[in-house]
């Protein structure tokens, strides 16, 4: 029962009389400053009303996950006769409790006492985390703050699936002003667990529970009597003690593991022995400790975190509850894995200067940030297809060769028009991809740039492989364009005017800033139903790939995801009625991921997390705040595209339609806003809508952002419009306008951006170097090549031959991963 928006309820004192058997010693479980503590609430008779009103405002004001929940109260006066002197007088009671939620794994010390079982670092990592976030919550997020003064593991309770709840706040104090008091009334403390400018001069300050922090962490990590020996010895002996006795420890788990373990303990014994210094300004802030705890979270080639965002109570009557998945990539990443890209090229009718000098120019850009563990292959088609280049390695030499091919594509384009021949220019790419030697532990991509009307009906071969398409200027086909990306795995649509403002660059710089930042790979999220106590109805993931078993569990792959790129998905159940106020499990939840570097792949398997909610007799509750703004985002972007019927865009019901919801709707992001006013200003007549099919185009880039969640270009506003832009796109943004005013500027390379976005990291040169030399056995012959005679444009016989010829390696190629 973890709900922290619903306020406490009122409850009965002959209610609690009845559940705690009239307050029988079998229900008391502790004692605490309150008073006794039963199973369900904590009966407080030390207390006058004045103290109890105060206890209750300071406790009904703390909402966090890590702060134990008071979910009722009870305040009655009781008249009873009794005896008095001979004779029977009423005699008035006052009766008061808090009912706070129920812990099933006890507190923190009866933890430390069962260390014999042998809990893994994980649990132990999650507990201190978990205690670190509740001390900010009071320290940092609550104005004015509240000192706890009386943190140990008797006040750090354990709930079923080992998540720590701060309790017992019968000695804290909330400091307004001075954040530094000496008081005149000696609290009763337990010791070991008070600093000692306390014990000197009666000193409370916010570096009070730090203090009590560092002796609960030292303890949680080395048992009850390790704080006493960490005196005993130098700090630096006491640390390489403590990493020792865990390294031994982690010894079962894998390497990386057992690296990234032994960070964090060595992380955690430090901060905790600083946490304990006699002089309380050497003491780190609560905020410092958090930060310095997420610096070893990051410290891995790609990980991601799961959130849930949900109410966590619902009705006994049956209804629909929403909940939202959130996936968030990690932040740092100092290697990356090496990226094969395939340029696919436009050059048929229309594709003449200047308009073949902008995508020369947009090329270059693409040359200048690809590194030696990068490769590239280009390939044009128009009635047919060329393999101008096989992939290439991106060194020194092959940069000049790569220039004076870019250079001639101003020589190779058609003058006269023939229907583009999209679909077997990408089948030339997926071979291209599908041949490589060394393939695993890489990042694929296509890029495939369209200037001209196109058509494709057939099935598609590309599936396991993203295809970013890009509609070059007015004259273009956006919803076969956004169909290809579409079918591909985590591929978008771009729209890029022909103007003189370096557009297509800006689009390439957009795309290579995601490719050059993938940290995770393989992505995918496993959602079911509990048996009995739910029914999935719907789950809502965009145009991401779904799949149902016949056990009931969907399965939705993302493919890969971008440093600092978040994935929401929202799960609709159906729950039954029930009876009886109980707990009950609704959702179970999974993910998976392969992270790579340059230095290999890992995959990874999340433990199964089962969502809980609490069954009472309630009102349904409103949507959290967060998923609320989810389903606005996707309201809009539905409103957006339904009225793309047929190949037209009816641009009064379009601009109806976003009129309703910029009345109708608060949106919260302003960028939404600006979205949909965009749109406005397109649809505003009938001539302005269809002109050049930019309201269109406009509306499928639109979708293919909202429904990927992913940045893409829509043709308008690319500077103010940065919905889902990552910030190694805002970097490249900059860059690529600079490079199209001047292509002879030098531009950083991929190392000299990352230091600039999150500061110097250790490059892993020894992986680059092996990752090169893996390269280099990969040799293939420079040399052009045709994928049919480049004088003869493909007939609609030979198309289907070529298609034919291919289909091994396509189906060879979208049977097993690409990244393993």
């Amino acid at each position: 029962m973890d709900n922290i928006s619903a306020a406490p309820r009122v409850l009965s004192f002959q209610l609690l009389n009845e559940i705690t058997n009239g307050f029988s010693k079998d229900m008391k479980i502790g004692a605490g400053s309150y008073g006794n503590v039963y199973k369900v609430l904590h009966s407080i008779p030390g207390l006058d009303n004045e103290q109890f009103a105060k206890e209750y405002q300071n406790l009904a004001s703390l909402q966090h996950e890590n702060i134990v929940q008071l979910v009722g109260y009870s305040h009655e006066t009781l008249g009873e006769f009794r005896h008095h002197e001979g004779r029977m007088i009423l005699v008035e009671t006052i009766k008061r409790a808090l009912c706070f939620e129920y812990m099933q794994n006890g507190n923190l010390e009866r933890f430390l006492a069962d260390e014999s079982n042998g809990h893994d670092w994980h649990t132990h990592y999650a507990i201190i985390k978990g205690i670190c976030q509740g001390l900010r919550y009071l320290h940092e997020e609550l104005v004015p703050p509240m000192y706890h003064l009386d943190l140990k593991p008797a006040n750090i309770l354990l709930d079923k699936k080992m998540v720590p709840k701060i309790a017992d706040f019968g000695l804290s104090r909330i400091f307004e002003g001075e954040q530094t008091q000496i008081t005149k009334v000696l609290l009763e403390h337990s010791s070991g667990y008070v600093p000692p400018e306390y014990i000197d001069a009666a000193i409370i300050s916010i570096k009070f529970d730090i203090y009590s922090l560092g002796v609960v962490i030292i303890k949680l990590m080395t048992g009850p009597m390790g704080y006493f020996r960490s005196a005993e010895m130098s700090p630096e002996q006491f640390i390489e003690l403590v990493h020792a006795n865990w390294k031994k420890r982690l010894q079962t788990t894998s390497i990386y593991t057992l690296q990234q373990h032994s960070e964090q303990v060595k992380r955690c014994i430090e901060i905790a022995l600083s946490c304990v210094d006699a002089d309380r300004h050497k003491r780190p802030s609560i905020g410092a400790i958090i930060n310095m705890l997420n610096e070893t979270e990051g410290n891995k080639p790609g990980s991601v975190q799961m959130v849930i965002k949900n109410n966590k109570m619902a009705p006994l009557l049956e209804h629909k509850k929403k909940v939202m998945l959130q996936l968030a990539c990690s932040d740092y990443t100092g290697d990356w894995p090496g990226l094969d890209l395939v340029a696919v090229l436009d050059i048929s009718f229309g594709m003449f200067s200047p308009k073949m000098e902008k995508v020369q120019t947009a090329l270059r850009f693409i040359m200048r940030k690809l590194s030696p563990i990068d490769r590239i292959s280009i390939i044009t088609f128009s009635g047919f297809v060329r393999e101008l280049c096989s992939l290439r390695q991106m060194t020194a030499a092959s940069q000049l060769d790569l220039d004076e091919l870019i250079e001639s594509l101003g020589d190779t384009h058609v003058h006269v028009y023939s229907e583009s021949n999209i679909e077997n220019a990408l089948l030339v790419g997926v071979k291209v991809l599908a041949e490589r030697k060394v393939s695993s532990g890489r990042v694929v991509a296509i890029m495939l740039m369209s200037a001209s009307p196109s058509s494709w009906v057939g099935e598609c071969s590309w599936t396991n492989v993203p295809v970013y398409t890009f509609g070059y200027g007015t004259n273009v086909s956006p919803r076969v364009l956004n169909s290809i990306a579409i079918a591909s795995i985590g591929g978008m649509f771009s729209h890029v005017q022909d103007t003189d403002s370096g557009d297509l660059t800006i689009a390439f710089s957009q795309c290579l800033a995601g490719l050059l930042t993938i940290s995770v790979q393989d992505l995918e999220l496993m959602v079911a139903a509990v048996g009995g106590g739910s029914v999935i109805v719907n789950v809502t993931a965009g145009s991401y790939r779904r799949k149902h078993d016949a056990s009931g569990l969907v399965t939705i792959s993302f493919g890969d995801l971008y440093r600092r790129e978040v994935r929401n998905v929202i799960v609709e159940l159906h729950l039954p009625a029930t009876v009886s106020e109980r707990d009950a499990d609704i959702l179970k939840v999974s993910y998976s991921y392969t992270s790579s570097s340059s230095a290999g792949s890992l995959q990874f398997v999340a433990p199964p997390e089962t969502l809980t909610v609490w069954r009472a007799n309630m009102d349904e509750l409103p949507l959290p705040m967060e998923l609320h703004m989810e389903e606005v985002r996707l309201l809009m972007a539905r409103t957006m595209m339904w009225p793309v019927v047929e190949d037209e865009l009816k641009s009064q019901n379009m601009l109806k339609a976003i009129q309703s919801m910029l009345e109708d709707v608060e949106l919260g992001d302003p960028l939404l806003r600006i979205e949909m006013l965009e749109l406005m200003e397109l649809c505003k007549t009938e001539e302005t809508c269809m002109e050049h099919c930019r309201a269109y185009a406009y509306a499928y880039s639109s979708e293919s952002s909202h429904y990927r969640q992913r940045f893409t270009m829509r043709g308008r506003n690319m500077e103010m419009l940065r919905l889902f832009a990552t910030p190694r796109m805002d970097m490249y943004l900059e860059q690529a306008k600079k490079f199209h005013d001047d292509p002879t500027t030098p531009l950083p390379s991929a190392d000299d951006d990352l230091e600039e976005e999150i500061g110097a990291h250790p490059i892993h040169v020894a992986s680059r170097e092996e990752e090169i030399k893996r390269l280099s056995l990969d040799v293939e012959d420079p040399t052009t090549m045709d994928a049919e005679d480049p004088t003869i444009p493909l007939s609609s016989h030979s198309r289907e031959a070529s298609s034919r010829r291919n289909a091994n390696f396509f189906n060879m190629f979208t049977r097993r991963p690409f990244f393993r």
